[in-house]
Formats: structure tokens, C-alpha cells, sequence
């Protein structure tokens, strides 16, 4: 059973992914290879507001959430706006170097260990 909820948890984020993909293509015409890269700051964020400041977990994850889309506005406005009318590679290639450079922050700044995210609900203790 648990392997069918995990199956299906995976799934439905593989899903969300690839909507991700097709919104953003559909309203841009344009392929953004950064979004993963957009998806994997906002749990970063989240940690790092639960561990260096001490935020509640529900507060922490509403202001990762709010500062990943902020970013990602910006990103949008500041690179791939200014895209408009570009050869398809040259706006593929900025999408990349997006991605490189969001990888390459999260690296400097959290490293490369892996990290856990802390649950949202209690775990019993053992005994």
C-alpha cells in the first residue's frame, strides 16, 4: 500500500512538472529548461527560513512560496522577456545558462550534502 501512495505522490509531482512545462510554453512560447531549477530553490528556501530563523513550518512554506514566484517574475521579465524575438536557440540557451546559475547559487549556498525537510506532522517517537 505504501509503495502505491508513494507511486502515485511521485506521479502526481512529475505531473505538476510537466503542466509547469506546457503553461509556460502555451503563454510564452518559449521553452524554460530553469523551471526544475525554480522548483528545487522554493524547498531550500523553506529550510533555510525553518533552521536560521526559526519560522513555523506552515509560515515558512507560504514565504518560500511567495519569494520562489517572485523570482521566478523577475527571471521572466528580466531574461526571457527580453527574449522576445530571438532565434528559438538563443532563448533556449538563456533558459539554460538560468539553470546553471540558480544550480550553482543553491550549491554555494547550501552545498551539496542532502538535506531533509522537516515533516508537517508529528512523528511518534521510539522507545
Amino acid at each position: 500500500m505504501e509503495q502505491i501512495f508513494s507511486g502515485l505522490m511521485m506521479g502526481s509531482f512529475y505531473a505538476l512538472i510537466a503542466l509547469g512545462f506546457v503553461l509556460v510554453y502555451k503563454a510564452t512560447e518559449v521553452l524554460n529548461f530553469a523551471q526544475g531549477e525554480l522548483m528545487m530553490i522554493g524547498p531550500f528556501l523553506a529550510v533555510a527560513l525553518i533552521s536560521t530563523l526559526k519560522i513555523p513550518l506552515f509560515l515558512a512554506v507560504i514565504i518560500a512560496i511567495l519569494l520562489t514566484a517572485f523570482l521566478g517574475f523577475i527571471l521572466d521579465r528580466v531574461v526571457i522577456r527580453s527574449m522576445v524575438g530571438q532565434s528559438l536557440l538563443a532563448v533556449v540557451l538563456a533558459s539554460l545558462a538560468i539553470s546553471i546559475i540558480l544550480k550553482s547559487i543553491a550549491a554555494i549556498i547550501w552545498g551539496h550534502e542532502i538535506m531533509g525537510f522537516p515533516g508537517f506532522f508529528p512523528t511518534p517517537r521510539s522507545m
